[in-house]
């Protein structure tokens, strides 16, 4: 186990559960729990004899599924908490014999685990308070500041020495209106996700807390570890993390549910962010962000067909279909051929009512006013190279690396610039464009 964990749990007993095809087997067992920084979560579990009641576990380790054993656990320790997972599995099995016995030892590891105290909360809570520790998080000066769902603080390391650890902190209080923990829970979620999209936006990584602990007025509620993430060091951040107390609590607010949804903005984040070895599949991260937010701006835009679609669908789709079976009869083709170029030709008849990628990029790029100085050429090329590596998994016939390379700092600044006119962004942020600059954001009139 780790030397310096982020936290552990020792002295524990209690069950671990397998059920497997309608048969539960379990064991009792001794153990320890660590939690890396990282967050990966680990278990000791003490030696103990081989015996027919135990020998599943062997099994389980060594079954032939597809899919890892699945095992669960219900334990407590010393100071009166419980720990629960849904989500664990074996990592080492070993028999070792002597003479007069056969030990079993093994270890395991868990995806997540929830620890709570065994008396429960019975009195009427005023407010409810959450902390999320965040591998990575970088930030200069803490921060506080509101947004619907509470009131919110944000601190960090300004130079963390490694992005999969634990560096930061996001907290959310708010009063209890009634709600029960879990409830609230629910409803809080989402609102620090939300808080961690604009901040992993603004610093150039995608970032996920690993642990959550709750509190009902000062007491533990529960303390959730959701294991590792993927960590990544910052590429190309728009926002350096000196500036953040400044200027993501404006951005954060104006990220509401009703703009996620209107946009399909958390997906677009996400996907921007995505680390990659290669500049094929940076490129085309970068322009799937963008045909999603196209995709929910197309759907929601009442002239995103050139004609109504029932119109279409009812009217005009049929005569077309008619006139081709007309003329495919014509050409005295083979009965099956002509049947499956009518059936190719009439599913293909909905692209022909649906504006182009181009023209949807262009009308959501002047809808959301979204600023293109220095990116009037570029859109043709991007669509180009992204039909060149969707169609045929290279950018180009020589391969221009270098070329690919632009294309990929333009499609990575129109994105951002997307999603700073949605954030109602204004004020100077970092190109990376053709240098590294700072420049002055502002929607187009």
């Amino acid at each position: 186990m780790s030397s310096k964990p982020l936290v552990s749990y020792p002295a524990c007993t209690g069950l671990l559960i397998w059920n497997e095809g309608g048969n539960t087997h379990q064991i009792a067992i001794k153990f320890g729990v660590e939690v890396d920084q990282a967050g990966s979560i680990q278990f000791a579990i003490e030696d103990q004899p081989l015996t027919k009641q135990n020998f599943w576990v062997n099994i389980a380790f060594a079954s032939e599924s597809a899919k890892v054993a699945q095992l669960s656990l219900k334990a407590s320790n010393a100071e009166k908490m419980n720990l629960v997972s849904d989500s664990v599995h074996l990592t080492a099995v070993r028999t070792p014999s002597t003479p007069n016995a056969v030990t079993l030892q093994f270890t395991a590891k868990a995806q997540r685990l929830t620890v709570y105290p065994e008396a429960g909360c019975h009195a009427e809570v005023q407010h409810y308070q959450a902390e999320y520790w965040i591998p990575g998080l970088r930030w200069f000066h803490g921060a506080k500041f509101s947004i619907a769902e509470g009131e919110v603080a944000i601190a960090g390391d300004v130079n963390p020495d490694d992005y999969a650890k634990v560096s930061g902190e996001i907290s959310i209080r708010s009063s209890a209106h009634g709600r029960s923990a879990d409830v609230w829970i629910t409803e809080i979620d989402p609102a620090i996700h939300r808080v961690l999209d604009v901040v992993s936006f603004a610093d150039g990584h995608f970032m996920r807390p690993t642990v959550r602990q709750v509190f009902a007025d000062e007491k533990l509620v529960c303390i959730d570890y959701f294991g590792r993430r993927q960590g990544s060091s910052p590429y190309k951040p728009p926002l350096p993390c000196l500036n953040f107390t400044n200027s993501l609590p404006p951005l954060i607010q104006a990220y509401t549910p009703e703009l996620v949804k209107r946009t399909g903005l958390s997906v677009a984040i996400e996907w921007h962010l995505m680390p990659h070895l290669y500049n094929e599949a940076r490129f085309v991260s970068q322009m799937t962000a963008i045909e999603h937010l196209i995709y929910v701006f197309s759907e929601q835009s009442p002239d995103a067909t050139y004609i109504d679609k029932r119109c279409f669908n009812v009217t005009i789709a049929p005569i077309v279909i008619e006139a081709l079976k007309q003329e495919l009869n014509k050409l005295s083709l083979p009965e099956d051929q002509a049947l499956d170029a009518l059936k190719g030709m009439s599913q293909s008849l909905k692209g022909i009512n649906r504006r182009s990628l181009r023209s949807n990029l262009d009308r959501m790029i002047r809808l959301y006013r979204v600023p293109i100085e220095g990116l009037q050429d570029s859109i043709k090329p991007l669509i180009d190279t992204r039909n060149a590596i969707v169609h045929r998994g290279l950018s180009s016939r020589d391969d221009d690396s270098a070329a690919l390379g632009q294309r990929v700092a333009e499609a990575e600044e129109l994105l951002r610039r997307i999603i700073f006119a949605l954030l109602l962004f204004r004020g100077r942020y970092t190109s990376w464009l053709n240098k590294v600059e700072d420049r002055e954001f502002q929607v187009t009139p």
